[in-house]
């Protein structure tokens, strides 16, 4: 058996895909570690993982590093990398599992010895491997054969089904495996109270990052009075931190706002999401069969919206220029669209076939089993 470390983003969207992934190895008997600072261990914790401890993490595996390479080659880099290797000598890491979102990660397992591969929370491939260039720039004056670090295998946590038609096919070590939705997962109960069976169930929610956009309250204001004239439908709006019921007005008794919802829990109810498009949430609507409507706001959300229109699994709205009567429109349209429904059930079967597979875990042992009887990498 090995020990495999996750080096992930500290963002929800990055952190919840790889659980199931984590669960599925820990089954096969593996010893499964989480680097992470003191301050951000609990998630982890909480979710029945363990951790090593390496302080710093918070700056080093932040969105910050996407925009500051600067704080690659800055102190908190070799302090994170000396608590590496400390944490390395502890258990001995024979695989690091590395977010490409957090190129610092990559580069301390090279310099440390320790054998890595690439793991993408999205399909866009393509930002993630520039990210990693510009981190290997940045450094190319310290090590030697700086192109060493991409030459590693990649998975991508999303079936490929999904993504557009590739006529070229994906570059050679890039492989897609299942989309690792986490049923396991643990998420606070929805008080039975909020669901009327006898309505079709509408979830809006905007990610865990909506408090980083202008125009999140002005948005859901805008679904709640568009949901003033579909009385026959219910609809559970979660708004997260920072808002409230008493932040909106006009909330007719089939609305529920809630902070946090569980989200698993609600799509196993739900007839339509209204989402901001990040992947993880959009591969949970295709699980349980949930068609939607896609307001994508930055990154990579407008290319998941045109994948979602491109499938025929839901419909695109503008944030920036959603209006009632438009809100009204799109879901009636949504609710009306039985094309839709039947598109986001086949594509459902297909992940959740590719779910049952356990693609990822086989290739991630395969990986090991190479690493210790053929390329014999120096410890």
């Amino acid at each position: 058996m090995a020990t495999i470390a996750f080096a992930t983003l500290l963002e929800h969207g990055h952190l919840l895909p790889t659980f199931k992934l984590a669960r599925a190895l820990k089954a096969r008997g593996h010893q499964v570690f989480y680097l992470m600072d003191s301050a951000n261990q609990n998630l982890i914790r909480s979710q029945g993982f363990d951790t090593l401890t390496v302080e710093g993490w918070m700056e080093l595996a932040s969105p910050m590093t996407l925009s500051d390479n600067h704080i690659l080659s800055s102190e908190i880099f070799y302090r994170c990398a000396n608590k590496i290797a400390e944490a390395d000598r502890e258990v001995r890491i024979d695989l690091l599992i590395v977010d490409s979102f957090v190129p610092s990660a990559a580069l301390l397992a090279h310099q440390q010895k320790i054998p890595y591969l690439l793991l993408h929370t999205n399909l866009d491939t393509a930002t993630a491997v520039m990210l990693m260039n510009r981190a290997v720039d940045n450094l190319a004056n310290r090590w030697d054969a700086p192109t060493r670090f991409l030459k590693v295998p990649q998975l991508v946590l999303c079936p490929s089904e999904f993504d557009f038609k590739h006529p070229e096919g994906r570059s050679q070590g890039v492989y897609n495996i299942e989309a690792s939705i986490d049923l396991e997962r643990k998420e606070a109960s929805l008080p039975q109270d909020r669901i009327d069976a006898h309505r079709p169930l509408i979830y809006c929610s905007l990610g865990s990052q909506r408090h980083l956009y202008a125009e999140t309250r002005h948005f859901f204001q805008t679904v709640i009075d568009a949901m003033g004239f579909h009385s026959d439908l219910q609809m559970i709006v979660s708004v997260g931190e920072g808002l409230g019921s008493s932040d909106f007005s006009r909330i007719t008794s089939n609305i529920a706002v809630m902070n946090w919802a569980p989200q698993l829990e609600i799509l196993k109810k739900a007839r339509l999401m209204i989402t901001h498009g990040g992947l993880g949430t959009i591969k949970e609507c295709i699980y349980f069969g949930v068609p939607m409507i896609v307001f994508p706001m930055s990154r990579e959300q407008p290319l998941n919206a045109a994948r979602v229109v491109y499938h025929g699994l839901g419909i695109r709205g503008d944030i920036h220029k959603i209006n009632v009567e438009q809100m009204r429109d799109l879901i009636s349209k949504a609710m009306r669209n039985e094309d839709s429904y039947h598109r986001v059930e086949v594509m459902k079967n297909m992940f959740r076939e590719s779910e049952a597979s356990g693609k990822g875990v086989k290739i991630i042992e395969n990986i090991v089993h190479l690493i210790r009887t053929q390329y014999n990498f120096p410890r």
